[in-house]
C-alpha cells in the first residue's frame, strides 16, 4: 500500500504537490488519519504480525514519519489493535483503539499532540 500526501491546501484545493510518505516506515492498509494543525498529524494502520497500534507521527507537515511505541494495556496485551483516527482539541487528543478479541474500543489520551499517548487503565 503506497499513502501519499499532497498539498498545500491554502488555494482551497485547486492546487497539489507531493508533500511526503510513510511508504519508508510502513506500509500497509489505513485504518485511520488525523491532524492537530498544519505541521502535526497521525496515520493508523491495520495489524499484521503486531498486536500494538501502529501508528506514525509526522511533525513537519507530512514531509517525514516516525513509528510510534503505544503499548497495548496488561490485559490487552495478547489482543489485535487496529488505530482509527485520532480527534485533537489543540495538543489535547484521543486516539481510539479498536481491540478485534475484546469487541471493544479503548481511548488513548496526548496532552502533547501526539508525541506520547498515555493507555487507558486496567
Amino acid at each position: 500500500m503506497y499513502i501519499y500526501l499532497y498539498g498545500p491546501y491554502e488555494d482551497g484545493g485547486k492546487t497539489w504537490t507531493f508533500v511526503g510518505s510513510t511508504n519508508d516506515v510502513y506500509r500497509h492498509v489505513v485504518t485511520g488519519a488525523g491532524f492537530a494543525n498544519k505541521d502535526i498529524g497521525l496515520i493508523g494502520f491495520r495489524y499484521e504480525n503486531n498486536h500494538e497500534p501502529i501508528v506514525c507521527l509526522t511533525t513537519d507537515g507530512g514531509k517525514t514519519w516516525s513509528l510510534q511505541n503505544i503499548p497495548l494495556p496488561g490485559k490487552y496485551k495478547e489482543d489485535y489493535a487496529t488505530p482509527l483516527s485520532p480527534v485533537f482539541n489543540n495538543a489535547q487528543g484521543i486516539l481510539p483503539v479498536a481491540l478485534r478479541d475484546h469487541n471493544k474500543t479503548i481511548n488513548y489520551m496526548t496532552t502533547d499532540y501526539g508525541v506520547h499517548w498515555t493507555a487507558p487503565e486496567d
